[in-house]
């Protein structure tokens, strides 16, 4: 029975505690008796703790308990741009174990391996879903939870995870004394796991990095084994091989960018756990082709520029004031900076001058500055803002706006897109959120074109939302240009430009973008319709396959995949990419080549 997200407090007033935080001890209490007496009425229930059981107390209660303190997940990232997605998640669920190595490992529930093209699975797919689960199994819970529709898997994949399985529940005395080796899932190095009974062993490695890997094996008392022994190593992932002869108490193992292998270590002369067919190989050493970064050139266009043909009049504020006690100060350029009080809900009432002529548009330019949160533009503790109406009006007429765009609106939390802020509701609104810290423009079309004489007064009104989303700097201006008016754009593009080196094996080429946001770099990004692309081989059109797919999950990069064949010439290749992420994003991007035939 599985029990997910706790309600950590309640505030209903017709229960019998205090409410809020305080109602914390009696939920739990409540909580615990309710597991206890599953466990009276049927004790071969299984109980599952998942989201907000934060602490191995719980075990008290439970037999499992999955959250570990951060955001985790069968299908979340970790931050490193990686071959495949199975890769990145499988890091992350090894980051969580390696946090919890206090804890009682049969009592900790990694939450296995997701097999799907769901979007709640980030439709990662089945690619590479055996290392998924050689990490899993070799984590010491002795879960085995496969997440699949039985048709997803061919007869022989199935017959693969049968194997899995039953190595585990063949040797439970090995399974459940796991060890970090190797190195730590936090760094970019390899590591893996030993689980042992101090008789025999076996071995998960995971060389999740961009270079070609070799390893030491420590078959000793370094591992949990005995010393002096002589040890046959048999490999049950990727294929079935007995691997040399007899070996000591070290072996050398040589391991391709983001491989993961089981091996398990016995005496020499003993069998296997099972009774399968081991094709006796040579021990991998090196490899005739290197792996390797692809030196690149990113080209990023200046694509802020804003169109030279729309000549924009500052509006020069007369008088202003705040109607929620903010104060706002005129600076030298012509904006207006909030400070002082900042209520939870606030309006600003602006009167401007205009020059005789026509106007059929006004721009809004939200502006950063060192004294705001994160540079603003916004007053948000994030530098966000919500403008949820911007209206016009002259002598006391309103003019009447028919469009609102900007060069970038923010679509989280439900979305708030400028042409919010002429909807006439205040429940809606226009946000810029996470491209807090760049001037943001908004344009909006007038439904008819205004004519001013040299006296003439306009009013605005910024309504903002609450939770001290007000703006922080701003700057007006009006255009008699005929619409519609063109906005700066917020995609950025780019092109990523390298040579594949030649290859008489030919292998996969992968370009990887890690983005970087620099007023909070630790936020992260859906990959969600976050680019387009289009790449060449060699002059030739070509198609590169990315590793992230739609998905509910954020991901803070993206790798783009091209299969090449074998070539004795050096091949050059371009990558065009159009983002349409947030435009304070930076994009580190990094290429590698990884020989993939047989050498």
């Amino acid at each position: 029975m599985k029990f997910d997200n706790v309600q950590l407090t309640c505030s209903v007033p017709d229960h019998a505690h205090l409410p809020g935080d305080y109602s914390t001890e009696p939920i739990a209490n409540s909580l615990i008796e309710f597991y206890r007496s599953l466990d009276r009425e049927c004790p071969d229930v299984f109980i599952m703790l998942y989201w907000y059981y934060l602490s191995p107390w719980w075990l008290q209660y439970a037999d499992t308990v999955f959250d570990v303190g951060m955001h985790m997940e069968g299908a979340s990232f970790s931050p490193d741009p990686a071959l495949r997605a199975r890769d990145s998640v499988t890091r992350r669920l090894d980051r969580g174990r390696w946090m919890l190595k206090d804890w009682p490992t049969l009592g900790w529930d990694t939450l296995g391996i997701w097999l799907s093209d769901w979007p709640w699975n980030s439709r990662i797919g089945k690619e590479a879903w055996q290392g998924g689960v050689i990490m899993d199994i070799s984590r010491g819970h002795l879960l085995a939870q496969l997440w699949s529709d039985t048709p997803y898997l061919s007869p022989d994949e199935r017959r693969q995870m049968a194997d899995f399985v039953a190595v585990l529940k063949a040797q439970p005395d090995l399974f459940r004394n796991s060890r970090f080796i190797l190195g730590n899932p936090w760094m970019d190095e390899p590591y893996g796991y030993c689980c042992t009974d101090g008789q025999r062993a076996f071995l998960a490695i995971n060389n999740g990095v961009w270079e070609d890997s070799t390893l030491a094996l420590e078959l000793n008392s370094a591992w949990g084994l005995p010393d002096g022994k002589r040890w046959n190593l048999y490999r049950w992932w990727p294929d079935a091989a007995q691997l040399g002869g007899e070996h000591g108490s070290q072996a050398s193992l040589a391991l391709r960018p983001f491989d993961i292998v089981l091996f398990e270590v016995v005496l020499a002369g003993e069998p296997p756990t099972l009774d399968r067919h081991f094709e006796l190989q040579a021990m991998p050493a090196d490899f005739a082709q290197p792996s390797g970064a692809v030196p690149i050139t990113s080209d990023t266009p200046d694509d802020s520029r804003e169109d030279d043909s729309v000549a924009w009049t500052p509006l020069g504020p007369n008088e202003f004031r705040s109607t929620g006690g903010a104060t706002l100060a005129k600076l030298a350029d012509g904006s207006l900076l909030a400070g002082s009080e900042n209520p939870p809900q606030d309006s600003y009432v602006i009167k401007t001058g205009s020059s005789a002529g026509t106007i059929t548009a006004i721009r809004l330019e939200t502006l950063p500055d060192d004294s705001l949160p994160h540079k603003g533009p916004g007053r948000a503790v994030n530098g966000n803002f919500t403008l949820t109406e911007f209206t016009v009006s002259v002598a006391g007429q309103p003019v009447r706006i028919a469009r609102a765009r900007a060069d970038f609106s923010q679509t989280s939390y439900g979305g708030w897109p400028v042409d919010a802020a002429i909807d006439g509701a205040s429940e809606t609104g226009g946000g810029i959120d996470p491209a807090e810290g760049l001037r943001h423009v908004a344009v909006f079309e007038l439904e008819r074109p205004l004519s001013c004489v040299s006296d003439t007064v306009l009013e605005f009104r910024l309504d903002h939302a609450g939770r001290q989303h007000s703006i922080g700097r701003l700057r007006l201006s009006a255009t008699s240009a005929k619409p519609p008016i063109p906005v700066p754009p917020s995609e950025t593009q780019f092109v990523v430009r390298g040579i594949v080196p030649p290859s008489k094996i030919g292998g996969l080429l992968a370009v990887s973008d890690a983005f970087f946001v620099q007023s909070n770099p630790y936020w992260t990004l859906h990959c969600k319709n976050g680019f387009t692309i289009s790449g060449t081989l060699g002059g030739q059109p070509t198609e590169f396959e990315p590793a992230i797919n739609n998905g509910m999950y954020r991901a803070p990069w993206q790798t783009w995949r091209l299969r090449i064949g074998p070539s004795d010439t050096p091949q050059p290749f371009e990558l065009r990419l159009t983002s349409s992420l947030p435009p304070n994003v930076e994009h580190r991007c990094r290429a590698h080549f990884l020989p993939t035939g047989d050498d």
